[in-house]
Formats: structure tokens, C-alpha cells, sequence
């Protein structure tokens, strides 16, 4: 957008929802570097992450529901892992979550 329009920048917004690397690929895409896909892994670290921060700064654990969403769109059975998600309540039950996903990519050699 910002060579097609000549505007002195863009806004990520919801571009950042389950990507956090949007803002590196941003600047790789800028330098003319390919862009750089998360793994399997990275992502489910990421997750992992946000939803330790939630808990750890006393935010409701609700809100990590939609995250988890967005984090898992794209990942073999991602609506099946969204509707668990859904059900979540506390970190361990998200942590659980988290980990079945990352066992079920690791058995399907998933990156």
C-alpha cells in the first residue's frame, strides 16, 4: 500500500490478532526478504505466552478464548481446537489445550 497509494503509513490493527510477527514480516517485506512463516510450534508458544500473560496480570481468561482462535486458524482441526478452546475457564485448562494441539501436530509432523 505504501509505494501503490504514496501514504506515509500503514495501520496493522486486527492484522495482529494470532500474528504476532506481523511487524518483523512487515519490515522483511519492506527490505525486500520474503516473508517468514510461524511454525506449528512458534505459534503455539506465542499462545502459550499470551495466555500466561492474561493470567499472570489478573485479565480475565475469557478474552483468551478469541485469541486462541486466531491462533489456531489454519492448523489441522482448527474448528475442533476453537470449540475447546471455547470451553476454556483457567490457564491449565487452555495449557491443556495447547498441549493436545501441539502432540496432535507433532504425531501429523505439522510445522
Amino acid at each position: 500500500m505504501l509505494g501503490e497509494t504514496g501514504a506515509a503509513a500503514v495501520m496493522v490493527a486486527r492484522g495482529t490478532y494470532g500474528d504476532p510477527w506481523v511487524f518483523a514480516n512487515a519490515r522483511r517485506s519492506l527490505a525486500g526478504q520474503d516473508v517468514v512463516r510461524p511454525t506449528v510450534a512458534q505459534r503455539l508458544a506465542a499462545l502459550e505466552l499470551h495466555v500466561r500473560l492474561l493470567d499472570a496480570t489478573g485479565a480475565h481468561l475469557a478474552r483468551a478464548r478469541s485469541l486462541a482462535g486466531w491462533y489456531l486458524r489454519g492448523m489441522p482441526n482448527a474448528a475442533c481446537w476453537r470449540n475447546r478452546a471455547v470451553g476454556c475457564g483457567t490457564l491449565d485448562e487452555y495449557l491443556s489445550v495447547i498441549d493436545a494441539v501441539s502432540a496432535q501436530a507433532a504425531q501429523a509432523d505439522v510445522r
